[in-house]
Parts: C-alpha cells; sequence; structure tokens
C-alpha cells in the first residue's frame, strides 16, 4: 500500500480531526472524557503538537481511538499521521579539500617518558639521601651493648635511624583509619538512601506504556514512558491519582499488594485512587 502525501498543506491530521468532532456535534471535553485522556492531551492533539504527547505509539493510538469514536476515515489518518511523523533528513556534511594533513599537538610518547624518568632520577636520590642523612646523630644513653673485639654496637629503634620515614607512616595510618571511618559513614547514608527508595507505589512494565501519577497535594510526583523490562517505585504522600495507558502491559503495587487493573481501565486506559 502506497504511502498518502497531502498534496493540500491544510489537510492534516489535526484538521481533520477537528472537522469530524465538529460534525458528529462534540467538544473538546467530550472527546476528553470519552478518550479517558486530560484536556491538554486533546487539545495538543487536534493542535498537531505531538511533542507533548507521550510518544509516537501512544500518539497513533489516540489518533486511532479519537477516528473511531467520531467516524473518521481512519485509513486516511494513519497515512497522513505517518507523512506528518516522517523525521525530516538532515543535512549532509561535505568536507571541501582532500589529502589535508593534520600534525598533532601532543608530544611524542617516547619524549614524555624520557622526561619522567628524567625527573625521578633528580627526585629519588635527593628524597633517600635527606632521609638517611637526617637526626641520625645518636645519643649516648641509646648505646646498649658493645662488642668485645671492635667498636661499639648500638641497638636503635627503626624510628630513630629514620624518623622521616617513621612520620610519613604515622601520617599514612592515620589518613587510612579517617578514610576508613568516611567509607563506613558514606554505606550508612548509602544504605539509608535504598531503604527509603522503595516508594509505596511499584511499576513494572511489560509493554510499552506511559503513567502519571499525581499525590494528595495535587503535585505530580511521577510521569514517565516505559517499556518492557523496566521497574519504577514512587514515593510521596496519599492519597495517590493514577492514569495508566495500555494498562494491560503495566502491573502496578501498593503498599506491596498487587492492583488488578481491570476495573478501573476504558479504552486501555486506567484511571484509579490509591488510599
Amino acid at each position: 500500500m502506497s504511502e498518502v502525501q497531502p498534496d493540500n498543506l491544510q489537510l492534516t491530521v489535526s484538521s481533520m480531526l477537528v472537522s469530524a468532532r465538529q460534525r458528529a456535534g462534540l467538544s473538546v471535553a467530550d472527546m476528553a472524557a470519552k478518550l479517558k485522556l486530560g484536556m491538554r492531551q486533546v487539545e495538543a492533539l487536534e493542535a498537531g503538537r505531538y511533542h507533548e504527547l507521550p510518544g509516537e505509539l501512544f500518539v497513533r493510538g489516540f489518533v486511532r481511538n479519537y477516528a473511531r469514536l467520531v467516524g473518521a476515515d481512519e485509513q486516511m489518518l494513519q497515512q497522513t499521521l505517518n507523512f506528518e511523523l516522517k523525521p525530516a533528513a538532515a543535512p549532509a556534511i561535505v568536507a571541501e579539500g582532500e589529502n589535508i594533513a593534520l600534525r598533532s599537538k601532543h608530544l611524542p610518547r617516547w619524549l614524555i617518558v624520557l622526561g619522567v624518568l628524567g625527573l625521578l632520577a633528580l627526585i629519588v636520590p635527593a628524597v633517600v639521601y635527606y632521609g638517611l642523612n637526617r637526626d641520625l646523630t645518636l645519643p649516648l644513653g641509646e648505646v646498649t651493648g658493645y662488642s668485645a673485639n671492635g667498636p661499639a654496637v648500638a641497638s636503635v629503634r627503626k624510628e630513630q635511624l629514620y624518623p622521616v620515614v617513621a612520620a610519613s607512616a604515622a601520617g599514612l595510618g592515620q589518613q587510612a583509619s579517617e578514610l576508613a571511618v568516611a567509607a563506613a559513614s558514606a554505606m550508612h547514608v548509602a544504605s539509608a538512601v535504598v531503604s527509603t527508595s522503595a516508594g509505596l507505589i511499584r511499576l513494572s512494565f511489560s509493554g510499552d506504556s506511559w503513567v502519571e501519577i499525581h499525590d494528595g497535594a495535587g503535585s505530580r510526583v511521577f510521569y514517565q514512558v516505559g517499556h518492557a523490562s523496566q521497574v519504577a517505585n514512587v514515593s510521596g504522600a496519599p492519597p495517590f491519582d493514577v492514569v495508566v495507558g495500555n494498562a494491560s502491559a503495566v502491573q502496578v503495587a501498593y503498599r506491596g499488594k498487587p492492583i488488578d487493573l481491570a476495573p478501573f481501565t476504558r479504552v486501555s486506559v486506567a484511571r484509579l485512587k490509591l488510599q
């Protein structure tokens, strides 16, 4: 079946829907009630503002249900919608000129390695010399024994021979302790976040659908287009007003108990209040 591309720019999905609704003697509010949609969604559909709707899949479903209610030509509408939703071709970018040699601004790797080795060759001997020759003079009180046939042999702790190394090790030990305490605190905070993020409402998607939830204060706390295998948790202050599009593709659990959406579903859209 060939795709219809309307020659008259006025022949759009939105204009055909509005004309069919007016012929049927229905208002926008009537259509919103019959389709189980919000007034703003119906107005966006009739104005062709498809970006304000959940997605292409739902736009097609809304148009199909709308056409059936007002007796419009569903096939013509879907063909025209295919033309309106077709993405515009991106302009091709052609580079002018060929065989342009680009010189890298990065230094050669061998030069970087040579520079690092040169720095290490200067720094390491200086550090070792400083560590071994600082504060090595021993007081007489630290000599604990003498050799019978030779010079005195001093029994000295390693901290006295290498004060710089010992001080560095002590500092590292203190830093390690502080890091351990910080890590334990972070783990405690993370566990607290996980324990409070489970939510009162759990949504499990087995197909494409959309869900909108308002809390007891009337604020929208959740709006998302979901796909198969996705799971979402929602928290807030009950009672919740929940609207689920394509309700057969969503499983809802409230406070750990599954909710049957069938009694609340009209034309594939479920509307319910969770106390």
